[in-house]
Order: C-alpha cells, then sequence, then structure tokens
C-alpha cells in the first residue's frame, strides 16, 4: 500500500481493487454463448454476434436495426409493445458502440477493449470491425416466469466452474433453482388471504376462473410485464447503460441505470436463452405500460451507454 496515498474509509473495496489484476483481452473467456434469440439454436462465438444478427435475425431491415452509439449520446427506438410474442426474446436493435465520437483511437477494437468482429471481407460491413455490438432485446413473460428463476442468487462460481469443465471436455449440467423468493422489496407482496386465493387451483384454470370483475382485470395487468435489457460481446470493463421507456408526448415514462449484460466479465453472465438479472433489466408492467402509452400503444426507448458514471 502506498503509505503517501491518503485513506479513504469506503471500506475494504478499495484495497482490493488495488490488487486485483486487471482484467485483459486474453484473459476473456473463449467459450461460445448460444443465440439469446429464442428460435435460433446457433452457437456464436465472441467475435462473430455482429456477423451472425446481420446474416440470419436482421437480413431483410440491416440498416434499420443498426445504430452507431457513442459515449454518453441517445440512441431511440420504437416499437410495439402488443405485437411482441409471449415468452420470446426479441433483438429490437444493434447498438454499435464506439467509445467518445470523433477520436479513431477510442473505439474499442483499437484499444483493446473488447475484441475485433470478424465480418466478411469487401462488405458493407466491415468498417464496423472495431465497434462494440450490444443487442437490445426485450421479452414479454408473465410475473411468476420472472420470480420462479432465481437468477440473482446464481452463484458466480458455478458457472465458472461450468465453463472451465466445458473447455476441458467434462460437461456440466446447469440447474435452475425453483423456489420463490420474494425478500427483495421490488416483487409485489401478497396478503395471506390472496395467497391462498392464488394458490388455487380454479385461479389457474382459465375454465373456472372469473377474469370479468375489474378488479381482477386489473391483476391481470400487473402479472403481465416486459424485460428489456442490453448485451454486448465480451469486453474487459463494465459499460453502463441508462433506459428510459417514454411516450410520444414525453409527458410520462420510467427510466433506470443498469449494466450491460456481458461487459466486463471473464465469464459471460448470459451464455444462452436465460433471463437477465435485476442489475441488468428493466421490466414494466402491462399496467404501466398502459399509464405511459395511453392510447397510442407504441413505446420510445431511450439508450445511452457509457462507460463511467460521471
Amino acid at each position: 500500500m502506498n503509505r503517501n496515498k491518503p485513506l479513504r474509509l469506503l471500506g475494504l473495496e478499495d484495497s482490493e481493487s488495488e490488487t486485483k489484476p486487471k482484467l485483459t483481452l486474453n484473459r476473456l473467456s473463449v467459450m461460445p454463448i448460444q443465440c439469446p434469440l429464442e428460435s435460433c439454436i446457433a452457437t456464436i462465438s465472441r467475435q462473430d454476434m455482429l456477423a451472425h444478427l446481420a446474416s440470419q435475425h436482421l437480413r431483410s431491415s440491416l440498416r434499420k436495426h443498426l445504430q452507431l452509439a457513442f459515449a454518453g449520446e441517445r440512441c431511440t427506438l420504437i416499437f410495439d409493445p402488443a405485437q411482441l410474442p409471449a415468452r420470446q426474446t426479441i433483438c429490437l436493435g444493434v447498438l454499435l458502440y464506439g467509445g467518445e465520437r470523433g477520436r479513431q483511437d477510442q473505439l474499442p477494437g483499437v484499444r483493446e477493449f473488447s475484441h475485433r468482429n470478424r465480418l466478411p471481407a469487401h462488405s458493407e460491413l466491415e468498417s464496423l470491425q472495431d465497434y462494440l455490438p450490444v443487442m437490445v432485446l426485450v421479452r414479454r413473460t408473465t410475473f411468476f416466469d420472472w420470480a420462479l428463476l432465481d437468477r440473482n442468487k446464481e452463484a458466480n462460481e458455478y458457472k465458472e466452474s461450468l465453463y472451465q469443465k466445458c473447455s476441458t471436455g467434462k460437461w456440466g449440467v446447469a440447474k435452475w433453482v425453483t423456489h420463490l423468493d420474494f425478500t427483495c422489496d421490488q416483487y409485489a407482496k401478497c396478503s395471506a388471504e390472496q395467497n391462498s386465493d392464488y394458490s388455487s387451483q380454479e385461479y389457474f384454470d382459465p375454465r373456472k376462473r372469473d377474469i370479468t370483475g375489474h378488479d381482477n382485470r386489473q391483476d391481470l395487468k400487473d402479472l403481465d410485464m416486459y424485460i428489456i435489457w442490453t448485451q454486448s460481446a465480451p469486453c474487459i470493463r463494465p459499460l453502463h447503460v441508462c433506459l428510459t421507456a417514454f411516450n410520444r408526448t414525453l409527458s410520462d415514462g420510467r427510466s433506470v441505470l443498469r449494466l450491460v449484460a456481458n461487459s466486463g466479465r471473464v465469464f459471460p453472465e448470459i451464455g444462452g436463452k436465460e433471463l437477465p438479472k435485476d442489475r441488468h433489466s428493466m421490466w414494466l408492467t402491462q399496467r404501466e405500460l398502459e399509464e405511459i402509452c395511453g392510447a397510442e400503444y407504441h413505446l420510445h426507448l431511450e439508450v445511452i451507454l457509457n462507460e463511467s458514471l460521471e
């Protein structure tokens, strides 16, 4: 420890960060991931994400779905939530993060912030090899699908050991945790009476369930929800993202500050079609969506990427 450096009373994080080795490109895992889009079974490497999305998923509307994104600058996407199929992950677009605008030496591939994209030679994508692709993903689901998986308590050590077994040929099988966890304040709490109603067989049987009442319809709007998150190719430092959902008149909206999934990690946190953790995602219930959009059902989504929180 440098004795000339003033001490800061911030716990042990500062001293640990001084001894923690700096993450470099050669320390990033080389294990491929499964494409997160629901209908795709492809396995892609860390350098082929952009080429895969362009050739397999965005082929007919490539220019429409690609946007250049520089540090601290806004990118806006517009979509109709009513058109989203249930329980399927959809890619709204791909942001090409280029660091600070106007500086070629700040491109992620040039300064070794991330690996360069492997793109077809002499194609319209060849000039994008130094940009970091960031997918903007959305999934229409239900509260129970969201809560039944204990996403936030999955041990990183378990996932890292799984990747190590894969790399040595000893494949492991990940197991889902299937118990409810309502300890977090952001989850809706149920009274004892409501809990007994929801646990009954009649509640889950549409033939025995009365959904004609106003209160029941409002409850259903709280159960239906939309999860929005970003996921990038591997890079050596965490990438922060500000997600803001708003309507056309800017009269109502929701905003959160999150981390881009798989950024700044040796091993990817999302290696397939699993749901994102809370630190990566914003979620909106059907009721909140109607409060924001009103009669106009199109939702505007603003995305701002940055490497620092300042």
